[in-house]
């Protein structure tokens, strides 16, 4: 915190005061930007896992990341007028300090863009992710729903009040349920041949 620090600056002293001011401002937007780095980080580590609440993450660092460039941006103007010498006064030590908060400025914008695209980059493979966990649940769920159906296609021709093959036999109801189970077990080794179950 700035107060609390109680920098060692008189205020007669214009331009090392706002060269500390812009100075503090770039290094809260460096510590801001690693923690949020250190969070997609994180993330990337624990891609088996996702769940939305971590895509819903990944948005809240990504708004709060282009906030940070969208500021860092015009910091970097302010900081680059400083340095021409129109608008104040610098000695040569505090041109030096400008100068070097100016490239600690570039460096924070350069890490803000970098993370920016790694968001991007984890978010779209957690898209993959999630397309193919879905594709595999409608394999599987197309896959049972074939295998159920198969049985009760049977039973519904032998459930109707007209003449069918067999309806007279003795072993009509277990021949039937033996074709039944045949029939829903070629089809189980065919869905799981094609790697659906």
């Amino acid at each position: 915190n700035f107060v609390a620090q109680k920098p060692k600056i008189s205020t007669h002293q214009t331009s090392k005061l706002l060269i500390y001011i812009l100075l503090k401002i770039t290094q809260e937007y460096t510590i801001k930007i690693k923690k949020v780095r250190a969070g997609v980080i994180r993330k990337e580590k624990e891609m088996a896992q996702v769940e939305s609440k971590d895509i819903t993450s990944l948005t809240v660092h990504e708004e709060n990341l282009n906030q940070y460039l969208s500021s860092l941006v015009p910091l970097r103007n302010v900081l680059e007028a400083i340095t021409s010498g129109r608008y104040t006064f610098l000695y040569e030590k505090d041109q030096d300090l400008l100068e070097d908060l100016l490239n600690a400025s570039l460096q924070s914008e350069e890490i803000c863009s970098v993370n920016l695209r790694s968001i991007r980059s984890l978010r779209d493979s957690y898209q993959i992710i999630f397309t193919n966990q879905l594709n595999k649940t409608i394999k599987l769920l197309t896959a049972l729903t074939i295998i159920l159906s198969l049985p009760t296609m049977i039973a519904s021709l032998y459930g109707m009040n007209v003449a069918l093959p067999f309806a007279n036999s003795a072993v009509a109801f277990a021949g039937i349920m033996a074709f039944t189970a045949a029939i829903s077990i070629f089809a189980v080794w065919i869905f799981h041949r094609k790697k659906w179950l």
